[in-house]
């Protein structure tokens, strides 16, 4: 038995028929420059980076309270989530989390010092202050792992292609409704 499921016609303009032979010309059909430019220019757009750069760019006007990371020289982060950190080193991420919480966005603490802040870890012994970057982090920052916003058909689970426009503007609004959360 033969499956074949028509697509349509298939219709390939010039400037796109000259790339094809580019490629195909250079030996190069599943790796090379050209493949990995496409990828990359492909990703930007519309994939987890794309996605990410959305949320830093929504979220820039609250750097004055967050800690974004941004890719550094020679860096490129390829996210699974989002983090921010307080810039208060003083304050505490819950009321943040709370209200990111009770809004539909569902989000987790960052890892912090797992010797020090993480009851199963207790039994070592360890003591507050062992370890005060990752304790910081622990206490000021999370990440964004899912948005339900009452989707009862759809969840959107990390930072990832699926996540709309319209879900990084509501996680961008609900930050900045939490003026007491970070400030």
């Amino acid at each position: 038995m033969s499956w074949r499921v028509p697509f349509g016609d298939l219709k390939i303009g010039p400037s796109a028929r000259k790339r094809i032979a580019e490629i195909l010309d250079s030996n190069w059909v599943s790796e090379g420059r050209l493949i990995r430019e496409f990828e990359e220019r492909f990703a930007d757009k519309f994939g987890r980076r794309g996605v990410r750069q959305k949320l830093l760019d929504a979220l820039s006007p609250f750097e004055d309270r967050l800690i974004l990371y941004r890719d550094a020289s020679g860096e490129i982060i390829a996210p699974h989530a989002f983090p921010i950190v307080l810039r208060d080193e003083t304050r505490d991420i819950k009321p943040l989390y709370d209200h990111l919480e009770k809004s539909g966005v569902q989000v987790k603490t960052l890892f912090g010092s797992l010797p020090t802040q993480h009851a199963a870890f207790k039994f070592l012994g360890n003591k507050e202050g062992e370890f005060p970057v990752a304790e910081r982090i622990g206490r000021t920052g999370l990440h964004f792992s899912c948005m339900e916003k009452d989707r009862s058909a759809r969840n959107i689970f990390g930072c990832n292609e699926f996540m709309a426009e319209e879900d990084v503007g509501f996680i961008a609004d609900k930050i900045g409704e939490c003026r007491k959360c970070s400030t």
